[in-house]
């Protein structure tokens, strides 16, 4: 797609460009032993998990979907994969990649979701 996004983890943003243009920016929160390398990486995955598998208990009575972006990294030559996802993702059943999330409050990951697309570029830097 012609959008494009820039991941800043010192700074804790995710900058959003369309054409190499300005189109936005959200705040993001990544685990300090993140281990995301530096690099060009590539939206290759859009997922949505329904709200109502594995909440038990959950006090919500309209359970939201939760989305989430994969992305791998077309610079390195280990094919790392690195997910944007709502910070209060708490599936039981589900176990992130140790180190490999980077968290948007949950509108965020929602805007995110619809304006990034399959092979989007994404360059993070540390």
């Amino acid at each position: 797609g012609p959008f494009s996004a820039v991941v800043d983890l010192s700074q804790r943003r995710l900058t959003l460009k369309l054409d190499r243009r300005y189109a936005g920016q959200f705040a993001i929160d990544v685990d300090p032993a993140t281990s995301v390398e530096e690099g060009h990486w590539a939206v290759n995955q859009k997922l949505i998990t329904p709200g109502n598998v594995g909440l038990i208990g959950s006090s919500s009575t309209t359970p939201s979907d939760q989305k989430s972006i994969m992305m791998t990294n077309s610079s390195g030559e280990s094919s790392q994969i690195a997910i944007l996802r709502s910070a209060n993702e708490s599936s039981p059943g589900a176990t992130d990649p140790a180190g490999r999330v980077i968290r948007l409050k949950t509108s965020d990951v929602e805007d995110v979701y619809d304006i990034l697309s399959l092979g989007s570029k994404v360059i993070i830097r540390r």
